[in-house]
């Protein structure tokens, strides 16, 4: 029973820790594009994988959805014009993040210290207090009437 027990508190602990990444990372040859001026073809051509190759960022989720924006909205452009991806790619994200918003908004002050716990992203920070702004002002109102 003990050991059982056990074994099942060890798996969930060890499940909880992220994995590592490896201190050495691969240095490819240059890739052929460059990420500071492209043509609106071979950023339609891009993929996220390729984009991540070739400025060495990682995208998450949002970030990838922010870039296939950018590539639905670069259609309408003319094919031979050039652009400064980075540039681009730094406008078509935003600065509010849903998921802070509603932990700030449902668990108030404790949803804002789990956000500044758990995340280093600066919107996701903000978008916390927000949320947990709005909560303050239902509350208040909520009490006035």
């Amino acid at each position: 029973m003990r050991f059982s027990l056990s074994l099942v508190v060890m798996i969930s602990l060890m499940s909880a820790v992220p994995p590592i990444k490896n201190a050495v990372i691969e240095k490819s040859a240059t890739p052929s594009l460059n990420a500071g001026k492209m043509t609106v073809e071979q950023v339609l051509n891009l993929t996220p994988k390729q984009y991540e190759k070739i400025t060495g960022v990682d995208l998450s989720f949002k970030e990838k959805m922010a870039f296939s924006m950018l590539k639905k909205e670069l259609k309408k452009k003319d094919i031979n014009s050039t652009i400064n991806l980075e540039a681009a790619m730094a406008e078509s994200s935003s600065d509010f993040s849903w998921g802070g918003f509603i932990l700030g908004f449902l668990l108030g002050l404790i949803g804002v210290a789990l956000v500044h716990i758990f995340s280093k992203d600066k919107a996701m920070r903000s978008a916390s207090w927000k949320g947990c702004g709005v909560y303050l002002i239902l509350l208040l109102l909520l009490f006035a009437l």
